[in-house]
Order: structure tokens, then sequence, then C-alpha cells
């Protein structure tokens, strides 16, 4: 898909519009600098957002890839629920993780120079943003298995990148151009679409479309800031697990009261139950942290 066609409409958009900045061919460039995500990773999510996914089916992805294959496997043995002999077998640890998971890992270990870059318009580093993903896939993947209707894996993966289009409205915008923007407006997407035609929920959209990312991701990171415009769940899942992310990590956030009830209403959950649980979970992880490190202690006194 040529990217000059994609973000046609947009230009046509800014020309019309009364939009503060002129950053069209700025921004095309810095869309198309973006690396997209390997063959096999959308091969993977195209597979795993389809009705009739099979485990030998993503086995077979898997395995045709040695790089991805070992990131799995690394993480498999990583987790808690690992067996005492080890996983060994792709097999084994496309069961162990399930594949909302296998998803999640194998798109963080592509996201390469991604992960890297830096957004001065949103005055966060790099660092920051990829935890607030990490931390709202993980409340995604909880999510998907607690909630009252049915949400497919790949919104594990929508949780992850639904802040995307940022890695390049960052680089185009400066922090005093949103602070700016917003002392007209509270919502940040308004104050990105007043100054540039258009929002980071929309332009992380166009990216996936661009990489042929199946359509149920990429719907769900359009819409995650205004959830009750589409009957898609998964805008509801990745508008939950923003806001509960952010709640988790003590950072105010815009989130919406009155979406957010009617989010959780429609997937049939409560947000309090979802932070206890993240929190409890975390607790747990840095309580077996600190029995490892007592532990490697130990020996090394030992020794």
């Amino acid at each position: 898909m040529d990217l000059q066609r994609v973000f046609v409409w947009y230009v046509h958009e800014w020309r019309r519009l009364d939009v503060r900045l002129d950053v069209q061919e700025e921004l095309l460039d810095l869309a198309e600098a973006v690396t997209p995500l390997p063959r096999t990773v959308v091969e993977l999510a195209t597979a795993i957002a389809s009705d009739d996914v099979s485990i030998k089916q993503v086995v077979a992805i898997v395995k045709s890839d040695p790089s991805l294959t070992a990131k799995l496997l690394q993480a498999a043995n990583s987790a808690a629920v690992a067996p005492a002999s080890g996983v060994t077998s792709v097999e084994q640890t496309v069961v162990l993780l399930g594949l909302a998971r296998v998803l999640s890992v194998a798109v963080t270990g592509s996201m390469g120079s991604i992960s890297d870059t830096q957004l001065a318009g949103y005055a966060i580093d790099a660092d920051m943003l990829w935890e607030h993903a990490a931390m709202s896939s993980r409340v995604a993947e909880l999510i998907q298995r607690r909630a009252k209707v049915e949400v497919g894996p790949e919104v594990v993966t929508a949780a992850l990148l639904h802040d995307l289009g940022k890695v390049v409205l960052g680089q185009v915008l400066n922090a005093g151009h949103l602070q700016f923007a917003r002392n007209d407006v509270i919502d940040l997407c308004q104050a990105e679409r007043d100054l540039i035609g258009l929002d980071h929920a929309e332009t992380g959209a166009l990216l996936l479309e661009l990489w042929n990312i199946p359509d149920s991701i990429a719907q769900a990171i359009r819409f995650h800031h205004r959830p009750s415009e589409t009957e898609l769940p998964a805008a509801q899942v990745v508008y939950v697990a923003d806001a509960v992310a952010w709640e988790v990590a003590g950072i105010p956030s815009d989130t919406d009261p009155e979406e957010l009830a009617t989010a959780l209403d429609a997937l049939g959950l409560d947000k309090d139950e979802l932070v206890s649980a993240i929190e409890a979970a975390l607790m747990a992880e840095r309580g077996d942290d600190d029995a490892d490190a007592s532990q490697l202690r130990r020996r090394e006194t030992d020794s």
C-alpha cells in the first residue's frame, strides 16, 4: 500500500482545516521512516486474529523464524508457570504462554528502533511510554480472561501498541505546542487534531494498516480514546486497560469517567477489582524477585 495514498485524505483535510502547524511533509517522511513489523509477526497477528486459528498453525509460523522462536522460549522459561524441567519445544511454549502472550512477546521483540524514539512533543521519554504500553497490555490480558463478552487474544497486542501514533506525532509536535492547544481543550486527542488535523490514535491505526496488521487491532487503536463510537469490544478493553495502567502507576490521566463507566459496564467488569488484581500480581512478583535475590546472596556467601 502506498503511504502517500493512505495519507492523502489527511493532506486535503489539513489544507481545508484551520490547523496551527504546517507539518504535512514532515509527518509523511516520519511515517515512512518507521520500521514496519517483520513479515513473521504480521503473519502471526493475522493468524491469531482469525476465528479459526489453530495451535498447529501458530507453531508453524513461529518455527519459521529462529529469532522469534528463541524469544518465545526465553519468555516461556521465565514464566512463573514454567515447569521445573524447562520448556524446550515451540509446541510447549505456545500452549504455556497462550495466544495473547505469544503475539505480545513477538511484537515487543520486534519493535527495534521504534521503542527508542524520543517523544519531545509529549514531554515523556520512550521508556515511560513503553512501560505504560507494557502495563496496558498486561491489564488487557487480565480483562480478556475476565470480560463477560468475547474478546479476541489480539486485544493484548492492541493495548501494547495503542500509543504507537505518538512515535510519529511526538517528533512533529513539541511540549509547547500541546500545552498551548490544551489551553483551549482538555482532551489530548482534540488538541492534536486542532494542531495538525489528526490524533495519535488515528496515526497509529494508519501505520498498522500500512503494515497489513489485522483490522481488529487497528480499529481497537483507532477508537481507544472514544470507544463509545464503535461496537468493537476491543476498543473498550484498550480504553479500560489504558486507564487502569495509569492508575496503577499513580499517574493522573484524562480518562473520561462516564466513558470509562460505560466501557466497564459493557465488559461486565469492576475497575477497582482490576486495579487490585494487577497490584496483587505486581506485589507477588516483587516478592519472588526478592526471594530469588536473597537465595543468590546466600549462595554467594556459602561459596
